[in-house]
């Protein structure tokens, strides 16, 4: 019959004492043992409360998570006695896990806790962390696995935000700035000229100031402008690849009016019409006696022929009421004050963007 497990793991820590903090020869904890490697952990009994004793563990290290061939087991430690206090422990790995960790990395941790044997755990599923006040001393093939580690677990070229001012040691700001391609050879072995090259000797960083990024499109069709994307700085990169940049714009597109009309009210009017008095009159010609033998008759002048009256008659401007009221045309109204900038941009925070060399 199969006995009951006894006990339960819960939130493996993994490998403590191995490195991230750990940058070229400083460390920022203390307290590690004289083993570099640490697997820490807190243990439960099955109904959840945290172990205090000290129990026999062993400590396996697997290549799967699931086989049980002994060809994928990487290495195998104690059974030791560990002290459990409120839960927490750690078992330091001898030099054959060590040298495992360092081989392969991708491992998955069993333990086997008083002869119950527990669920495996990815030991790359949990954080790693450098708690040594004495790893800042290390040196020679220490400080080659430390290094190693560092760089397999955050590449050189990794750029992530950072909400201080100055970057911690083995950062720099992405600002642009021009650096040396044998001084900071790895770096350039990582990225190239990509973000700009000032001449055959220099290459520059990344200038990420009051920018957002933005990843390649390659054949994912989202960047319709993929194509004439321009170089950061003269020798960089331009088009669908990493370094190339895009100014600010605004999609196209069109405002639709569904139809309108302006309504006009007249409440009725005249025209008032002003006449002083006028006559129309016309001259013509009229006999006024006979004339002598061989001669005409006499005539006087008189009005009687009817000219184009100037009458004085005037039109009034007429106050007539007509109004055209104001249109409902369906155009909208943002329902909040404008915000009117230089350029289109979503809401944002500030950060300082920094990339690992």
């Amino acid at each position: 019959m199969k006995r009951a497990r006894k006990w339960m793991i819960l939130a493996p820590v993994g490998l403590a004492g191995v490195l991230v903090a750990y940058v070229a020869g400083r460390a920022h904890a203390a307290g590690i043992p004289n083993d570099p490697l640490v697997y820490s952990g807190t243990l439960t009994s099955d109904d959840g409360t945290p172990v205090n004793a000290t129990l026999p563990v062993e400590l396996s290290l697997w290549r799967s998570g699931t086989s049980t061939d002994q060809a994928d087991r990487a290495c195998l430690q104690g059974p030791a006695d560990v002290a459990v206090s409120a839960g927490r422990f750690s078992v330091t790995l001898d030099g054959a896990c060590v040298a495992a960790v360092l081989d392969h990395g991708n491992l998955w941790v069993e333990l086997g806790v008083d002869g119950d044997t527990l669920p495996r755990t990815r030991l790359t599923a949990v954080p790693y962390a450098v708690e040594s006040s004495r790893a800042s001393e290390a040196s020679g093939a220490l400080a080659a696995q430390l290094q190693q580690m560092v760089d397999a677990l955050v590449p050189v070229g990794t750029v992530v935000a950072f909400a201080g001012t100055v970057p911690p040691t083995g950062w720099l700001m992405c600002d642009g700035s021009a650096l040396s391609r044998t001084q900071y050879a790895a770096l350039f072995n990582a990225i190239g000229t990509a973000h700009g090259a000032p001449d055959e000797g220099t290459f520059n960083l990344p200038d990420y100031r009051g920018r957002f990024l933005r990843g390649v499109d390659g054949d994912a069709g989202r960047d319709p402008d993929r194509a004439t994307r321009q170089a950061m700085a003269p020798g960089g990169n331009a088009g669908d690849v990493v370094g190339s940049i895009q100014q600010d714009t605004t999609q196209r597109h069109q405002h639709t009016d569904p139809g309108h009309n302006h309504a006009v009210a007249d409440p009725g009017h005249t025209h008032a019409v002003s006449d002083p008095g006028h006559a129309h009159i016309y001259p013509f010609l009229a006999a006024t006696g006979a004339g002598g033998i061989g001669a005409g008759p006499t005539w006087a002048g008189a009005n009687a022929s009817t000219y184009a009256a100037v009458t004085g008659i005037s039109l009034y401007n007429a106050y007539t009421g007509v109004g055209v009221a104001s249109a409902v045309t369906g155009l909208g109204e943002p329902a909040a004050p404008a915000r009117i900038s230089d350029e289109t941009r979503p809401a944002n925070a500030a950060v300082h963007w920094i990339i690992k060399f």
